[in-house]
This record gives C-alpha cells, structure tokens and sequence, in this order.
C-alpha cells in the first residue's frame, strides 16, 4: 500500500489538498509474497523464494515426479529416483540401465560396462552352471571343458560323446575319435588282460576272437566264448567215383 496526495481545485487559486491510501498492483520486479501473486504469472504459479516458479519442492509437483531446479516436474533428477533396473538419463527420464548407484532388481547383476541388468558375469553366478559371455545368460556349458567325461558341449548343452580335444570318457571306457563316443575297447590292451581280447568290430572285450583262438587247451572258441567242448572237425570231401 501506499499514499498520494488528492488536490480538489475549487478555483484556479484555491486548492483543497489531502491525503489518501490506495492499492496498488503487484510490483513482481521486487517478487511475490504467495502463490496468489504468481496466478497469472509466466514463470510458474508457486511462490518460492520471492519468486513464482513452476515448483519450489517435490510435493508441488504430480505424484511420482520430482521438481527440477524449481523450473519443472520431470520424472528424475538423479540416482535413487528410478524404480529398480532403470537410471536417470540427461534429459531426466526413466530409461531401462544400471549403473554404480542405480542397482538391478533382486536377482540380476549390472553389467557397468554395458549398463544393463543381466543374469551373469561370470560361471560363479550360474550355481555350477556356465555364464555366456556374450548374452550373459547361464547356460549348460560354453565348452567341452565344463561337460564331465563323456560329454561335449553341443549348442551350450552337454551331450553324450568325446572327441580328440576332448577324450576323457567315464572310467573303463576308451574314446572312440573317429566315432564320437566312449566305448569299452580300441585294442586288446584295453580289456585288462585277463586273457580277454577287443572285438574291434563292436568295440568289447569278448573271452576269445573266432579269428584269433586263444582259449586254453580243450576249449576253443564260439560266439565269442571259450566253450568246453570237441573242436568241430572238418569233414573231407567226397571222392568221385570213376
């Protein structure tokens, strides 16, 4: 509020004078005093600090939103304002990411340098599983290494089998390179001695080779097994008569 002086002139030489006070408009060169001043206002409607802007805290702005430097309500303004497993870009928006203060949800880890939630970074996090480098996921296997004997990795699933980078096969069993798979015997020497012999054929140890008749005295060898009793004997062709 101020005063102003009032003068009623009455004649050119006499003047009746006094003294009056008025409202006057809002001076907003010298800033607001409430949020009625800042109504009509271009800068916001909230007085904050003398001046009308757009919010002067978070509880001015929709639920949910955070305000910004007092000139607008946007979704973030920093670390902790995302929900889990997304971070706050520059333009103040939610965005799928991690980083170092915006963590994954339950259960996944953040690749920093990819900036994404992932499964895995490494086996350790597979539970005895294998963690793809590439997709971060847990797999059975990323190399033949990880499958035990017998196995090979094939589409990160182990499957039955062995090869020349990796032979290793169950205990009593050889690996049969050209083939792929773990069998009883490649050779004689597989079969523990014993007199027992590799049927090459079907890769097991038989008791005795029809080609190769190693059965003891009196026993010879059928179907693969020394067999008590009389050696066929070969009967001589007929002579023709004349």
């Amino acid at each position: 509020m101020s005063k102003r002086i009032i003068c009623t002139f009455f004649t050119l030489s006499l003047a009746a004078c006094t003294t009056a006070t008025t409202a006057l408009p809002p001076d907003m060169s010298t800033g607001c005093a409430d949020n009625t001043a800042c109504a009509s206002s271009t800068t916001g409607p909230i007085c904050h600090a003398n001046v009308c802007v757009v919010c002067g805290g978070n509880a001015d702005c929709p639920p949910g939103k955070k305000c910004l430097n007092n000139m607008a309500c946007v979704a973030c303004t920093g670390a902790g304002d995302c929900p889990a497993g997304q971070k706050c870009t520059d333009q103040h928006t939610c965005a799928q990411g991690c980083d170092t203060t915006n963590p994954c949800p339950t259960g996944m880890l953040c690749d920093t340098g990819g900036g994404s939630c992932v499964t895995c970074l490494s086996d350790k996090d597979c539970g005895g599983r294998a963690c793809d480098g590439t997709t971060h996921a847990c797999v059975d296997c990323t190399s033949d290494d990880i499958c035990g004997p017998g196995k090979l990795c094939h589409a990160q699933t182990c499957v039955t089998g062995c090869s020349g980078a990796h032979p290793q096969c169950p205990m009593g069993q050889v690996c049969n390179v050209p083939a792929t798979s773990c069998v009883a015997c490649l050779g004689d020497n597989d079969c523990g001695g014993g007199g027992l012999r590799c049927d090459t054929t079907l890769n097991q140890c038989v008791a005795c080779l029809a080609a190769n008749d190693n059965c003891p005295a009196g026993q010879y060898c059928r179907a693969e097994t020394c067999a008590t009793v009389a050696r066929p004997t070969a009967t001589a062709p007929a002579s023709s008569a004349t």
